[in-house]
């Protein structure tokens, strides 16, 4: 009597779902519990309200992970405002000569009929 001599592997409890099965397992979970017809309306309308509530809390969450990782690379109001009054306004010619160069201090503001 011949013996089969290859080796099974060995796998201890239960094998690890990937999340992606185990997410859609969840997710199919859900719509069906929404859209069961023998369940009452009342448990329905709970089953939507609680997905709506999770959908809110993550895209809260999402918002506010982004707001706090971008926060440290704002730039803050007086700065914004230094760096708009510190440009001044240069006019060249049509050769590329500069012909003149108005600071904020130096402006005069006129009419679009005056120009």
């Amino acid at each position: 009597m011949a013996r089969d001599t290859a080796k099974k592997p060995v796998t201890r409890g239960r094998r690890r779902e990937s999340r992606r099965k185990k997410w859609g397992r969840r997710a199919r979970w859900y719509f069906q519990r929404l859209t069961d017809k023998t369940s009452s309306k009342k448990r329905r309308l709970g089953y939507l309200a609680a997905g709506l509530v999770a959908v809110g809390a993550t895209l809260f969450l999402f918002v506010f992970l982004y707001a706090l990782v971008l926060y440290p690379f704002t730039p803050g109001v007086s700065e914004l405002r230094k760096a708009k009054a510190e440009r001044p306004t240069i006019v060249y010619s049509a050769d590329g000569v500069k012909l003149a160069e108005f600071k904020p201090v130096n402006r005069e503001w006129v009419g679009l009929d005056e120009i």
